[in-house]
């Protein structure tokens, strides 16, 4: 999330941590100081709310809320992955308009065609890793 949504380096966040269950607040508890650390984070609580400006990430069965309402520039974080998203669909079309012209396929050696297509399914997953960023941007507000 840090990454995704260009939060900087040195910026020490606080982590939220909802609806886990005994064995994971058992495991978060006994490693706490090292997913601090690792993750650059001021703290971890338990709690049953996440914090108003917070964006927040599923894994497994645990949300974990990040409160990042004062530490990025929302607009511009918006706006930045808007362009990204913009850029990526731009190269998708390009492949398709490639892979939809029937002389580039007729004369084109399979390996092309299957890097054509590889460069697609990377653009793909480029824009539905932005766009799951630009929603948790849009839930800050």
């Amino acid at each position: 999330v840090r990454a995704a949504l260009n939060v900087p380096a040195g910026a020490k966040i606080a982590c939220h941590v909802l609806g886990a269950k005994p064995e994971t607040i058992g495991r978060i508890s006994s490693q706490e100081d090292v997913i601090c650390r690792l993750a650059r984070l001021e703290f971890l609580m338990l709690d049953v709310a996440a914090p108003e400006g917070s964006v927040q990430a599923l894994v497994d069965d645990v949300t974990y809320a990040l409160p990042l309402a004062g530490v990025i520039d929302v607009a511009t974080e918006r706006k930045r992955l808007k362009g990204e998203i913009e850029r990526a669909n731009s190269e998708i079309a390009k492949i398709d308009k490639k892979l939809g012209n029937e002389q580039f396929l007729a004369k084109a050696p399979d390996h092309v065609i299957d890097e054509q297509h590889t460069r697609r399914d990377d653009a793909e997953q480029i824009v539905a890793k932005l766009s799951d960023a630009l929603k948790r941007i849009d839930a800050l507000g």
